[in-house]
């Protein structure tokens, strides 16, 4: 079949031919080889013996906007019984829908499924005390065009680990019983490459699975508006890498080459010496075998040119880019090598294998090619002899690529005799460059002699001191000169000291700004762990490192008046700074009290670099440790207590923009965030607050107006909170309490967005947050790059008119417990909904008043108005239905989750909601304010304007006489009076 389009191309990628099985539609044919004639190869299910009709439609809403037509050479029907496989693997192959988490027709031009294979496993297996049981085990696996979640330098990462861009996963595997053909598992790979028990619905015996992330993950649950139904017949060499279907299948590198055109994904400029991907035609592919010991180790494959001196390597030359050999015996893996554009394959010199292994044994070359123009794979190398070479930390392998018939020099001269230097230079000859020019005295190319120390010793010990004197003796640092106390404040001030020792002595441990401090952070230098700066009124403008100290930052007169501003007068860069950073303040508190705090900026990284790192624990960590920061604070690794704070008018790169918490122990209390953004382009989350790792109590704030920008895949969410990555062993923990979070906006999680931890929210007023994917709250995200528990308790909260299709939305590794509370969302469809291609909503709730609970379990619970008093006003008039109908007491999974004193609420029972109900005298409309609307209700119903039957008669006679009149007027108007 063909199609007049072209996968390169935006808006004219396939066409899509739907196949009708007897009038029942049974698939989707994405025609993505475009005017070439191609085979594409379909299962159809099982057909009974008859005839059946076969109906084709070009799907014109299906197909890219710009197709127009599909032409269908041949049609052939093939019996599976008569192909040479197992009959099993076609019986139970799965079929696919398609993905549809950034857009319903998302199968028309990327990440679609090009190929499926399998691999069967005999084995004998029993269960403890039972007979064995012989099993046949059935694997199935697809190639995708492309992996999404992979941008950037994790393209290239891809292209280091297996010389691809293309998506190999396994989808689904069935255990059979040999004997008598009955299942005996079936699992198939969920999101975050977690294995799962497969619980879904089937056609006949063939599961339906869903790619679900933008990894290609899959989901048992979930339908999409595309139906795939490959045929399993392929199945790898033996002896091969998975790769190796692809080159029997060559046509699959054009489509994974025409993808990353399609989505410009290719560097801008090509280089081979930079980390980023670019054409794959620029690329030598190798697969090879070899051994060694195990354990870690640090190698790489490279490459040369006889006319070039410079050694082209798959990681790039830059020895922070990992490459291990595999040390299994005989193990095959592939690289690929990026080369210069349009290079000659003819001119490749040598290949080299490189270790830091004791020993890597190299026994083959198994294949070694680069792609045509039209992405066919041109192999070269035939002449390399199968080899059996050693490998060492001291000498790397070297293998002829091709003999230099022509004996061209570096220089690109026939018989000349330039030749690359030491340095790597090309030099003699006609070239005008004296050999090894670029060495320095020390022998070290470009070194400029920074290897030689102050007394002229190429890699010598000596240094120069803080007395200027050089000599590598440490014993007599510092003993030509003066040392003492620089601080001019200190009772031991030395106003000739060269050396600053650190032995400061003063009367007390306060150090004043600025009476005796012009700034802040001079007051933060000369300070020890315990001690206090204490800060007067006024605007600082600098930028504060607490330089890991415990020290006790207050401002004498609270945040109104004591305002630092940071980056003051600059636009916002990479040089720009966090207002305040504490980092490995572990031995006790650092304490910050009484300040605004407005004006910083958290630098970051590309949101396709946070994305090709984020499922390595140790590249992550690095990544948050040292080169993400936050806005406001930036707390790393630090125990710290946060008091009486507006933090505003903050940015961040990705993470943070009021404060960033990694792997802290932090109090917050009494802070007002506003006004905190994270920009789009590279946006995560945490509009006020993102927390990453660690244990954090938020009590008393006041969380409002900020908001979280979009990404590359929308990735974005809690302008409010963010509960992000956790990779240590203890989860993440989180409590919220008293606390009102209001008018923030992000796509996920709007309020409160999580991925991972046990979060307990106690008394929080939600309302007027805007979101798509959690208007309110998300527990989880919707592409299914990121799998944690999460353990989430709501009590005595109000969360109401939020902005959303749903208020909630829920992963299936979500579990929510709420209680007292009211969740009443009017402007969206749903309050809970499961995130796209997840399915289970573990809900619990007691004792609450929800607008919509359908797929809850519920007990006590209500769905009738809260009535509140009015808009934007949560407290409940006297009439609401959630008065004394909460619990005091609540024990769930064997867990005291409400234990309530009498004194702690109102009448018999606590209220359902934020706001305790309380008469207060002469609020007659319960607006819980008494002014002038309350006189003007008050005569409207003595005059007989409004019906008195609509108010409680003992609210309304103030003087308790049971008479209704003007007196009752004097009376509300002394109480007004005396407010």
């Amino acid at each position: 079949m063909s199609s007049n389009t072209s996968w390169e191309e935006e808006n004219n990628e396939s066409a899509v031919l739907t196949v009708f099985i007897d009038g029942i539609y049974n698939q989707d044919i994405i025609i993505y080889n475009g005017s070439e004639e191609h085979t594409y190869k379909q299962a159809l299910g099982f057909l009974n013996t008859g005839e059946h009709s076969l109906q084709f439609y070009f799907d014109y809403n299906k197909s890219s906007s710009l197709a127009s037509n599909i032409h269908i050479e041949t049609i052939t029907i093939i019996n599976s019984n008569t192909l040479n496989i197992d009959e099993d693997v076609f019986k139970y192959s799965p079929i696919l829908y398609g993905r549809n988490i950034f857009a319903w027709n998302e199968s028309n031009h990327t990440d679609i499924p090009l190929l499926m294979y399998h691999d069967i496993q005999f084995t004998i297996e029993a269960e403890p005390g039972q007979e064995q049981i012989s099993t046949k085990r059935i694997t199935y696996h697809i190639i995708f065009s492309n992996e999404d979640s992979r941008v950037g330098i994790g393209l290239s990462d891809m292209m280091l680990s297996w010389g691809r861009t293309t998506d190999i996963e396994w989808i689904y595997e069935v255990t059979l019983n040999q004997f008598n053909g009955e299942i005996i598992d079936e699992v198939f790979q969920a999101a975050s490459h977690t294995t799962t028990e497969f619980n879904g619905q089937k056609l006949d015996t063939h599961p339906y699975l869903i790619n679900a992330t933008a990894n290609c993950n899959f989901s048992d649950a979930g339908t999409s508006d595309y139906i795939f139904f490959l045929s399993p017949e392929y199945y790898p060499n033996s002896n091969g890498t998975r790769e190796n279907l692809m080159d029997q299948n060559p046509w699959t590198y054009k489509i994974m080459s025409q993808e990353l055109i399609n989505e410009n994904k290719y560097e801008e400029i090509q280089d081979p010496t930079h980390w980023e991907i670019s054409d794959t035609r620029n690329y030598l592919y190798i697969e090879f075998s070899g051994w060694g010991p195990e354990g870690n180790n640090i190698s790489n494959v490279s490459t040369s040119f006889y006319n070039d001196c410079y050694i082209y390597s798959n990681n790039h030359n830059d020895e922070n880019i990992e490459y291990s050999f595999d040390t299994g015996f005989g193990e095959n893996q592939r690289t690929a090598i990026e080369l210069p554009e349009n290079f000659n394959p003819q001119d490749l010199q040598y290949l080299y294998f490189s270790t830091n292994l004791a020993t890597y044994y190299l026994t083959e070359i198994n294949s070694m090619f680069y792609l045509s123009e039209n992405y066919i794979p041109i192999y070269i190398g035939d002449n390399i002899e199968t080899p059996n070479y050693q490998a060492d930390e001291n000498n790397p392998i070297s293998i002829t690529i091709n003999n230099d018939i022509l004996n061209i020099d570096c220089n690109e001269e026939e018989n000349g005799s330039a030749f690359c230097d030491q340095c790597g230079i090309c030099s003699g000859g006609n070239t005008d460059i004296n050999p090894n020019q670029d060495l320095d005295n020390c022998g070290v190319c470009f070194g400029n002699n920074e290897a030689m120390d102050c007394n002229g010793e190429c890699f010598g010990n000596a240094y120069i001191d803080d007395c200027g004197v050089c000599d590598n003796n440490f014993d007599n640092d510092g003993s030509s000169c003066i040392s003492g106390c620089f601080d001019a404040n200190a009772e031991n001030y030395n106003p000739d000291a060269v050396i600053f020792d650190n032995s400061c002595i003063y009367s007390d441990r306060i150090f004043h700004v600025p009476s005796e401090y012009n700034q802040i952070g001079s007051a933060v230098f000369f300070a020890s762990n315990q001690d206090t700066v204490l800060v007067a009124p006024g605007t600082y403008y600098e930028e504060i490192d607490f330089a890991g100290k415990s020290i006790k930052m207050i401002s004498t007169h609270g945040p109104d008046s004591t305002i630092i501003i940071a980056n003051y007068g600059n636009e916002v860069s990479d040089t720009s700074e966090s207002v305040i950073t504490i980092r490995d303040v572990t031995n006790d508190t650092a304490i910050l009290d009484g300040f605004t705090l407005q004006g910083g900026h958290g630098k970051g990284v590309d949101f396709e670099y946070f994305i090709s790192v984020a499922s390595d624990a140790f590249m992550f960590n690095d990544m948050m440790y040292n080169y993400i920061k936050s806005g406001a604070i930036t707390s790393i690794n630090s125990s710290i207590s946060l008091n009486n704070l507006i933090i505003k008018n903050n940015t961040a790169t990705n993470f943070g923009a009021g404060v960033g918490l990694v792997d802290s122990y932090s109090n917050i209390t009494n802070v007002l965030f506003e006004n905190n953004h994270i920009p789009d382009g590279n946006a995560l989350g945490g509009g006020a607050i993102a927390v990453n790792g660690g244990t954090t109590s938020i009590d008393n704030c006041i969380i409002k107006n900020n908001s979280v920008g979009l990404n590359f895949y929308q990735l974005n969410g809690g302008a409010g909170i963010l509960c992000g990555f956790n990779f240590s062993d203890t989860p993440l923990e989180l409590s919220v309490s008293n606390t009102e979070i209001f008018n923030n906006s992000a796509n996920i999680g709007a309020a409160i967005g999580t991925l991972s931890g046990n979060i307990i929210l106690d008394r929080l007023l939600i309302y007027n947050n805007t979101g798509n994917y959690g208007s309110a709250i998300s527990m989880g995200e919707p592409l299914g790059l990121v799998v944690g528990d999460i353990n989430m308790t709501i009590i005595q909260s109000t969360i109401a008119d939020n902005n959303g299709t749903f208020s909630f939305g829920l992963t299936d590794n979500s579990h929510l417990l709420i209680a007292n509370s009211i969740l009443w969302n009017e402007n969206g469809v749903y309050e809970f909904l499961s995130l796209p291609n997840n399915s289970i909503l573990d809900i619990n709730a007691f004792y609450s008043d929800i607008r919509l609970i359908d797929n809850v379990n519920h007990s006590n619970s209500i769905t009738s108005n809260p009535l509140f008093t009015e808009s934007n006003n949560y407290n409940l008039s006297s009439s609401s239905p959630c008065i004394d109908t909460g619990t005091n007491s609540l024990i769930f999974n064997e867990e005291l989750i409400i234990d309530s004193e009498s004194y702690q609420y109102n009448g018999n029972m606590p209220d359902m909601g934020y706001f305790e109900f309380s008469y207060l005298n002469g609020d007659i409309n319960s607006d819980s304010m008494v002014n002038i609307f309350d006189v003007v209700l008050l005569v409207n119903i003595i005059i007989g304007d409004t019906s008195i039957d609509e108010y409680d008669i003992e609210i309304i006679d103030l003087n308790q006489d049971q008479i209704i009149n003007v007196i009752d007027i004097i009376a509300l108007i002394n109480i007004i009076l005396s407010i």
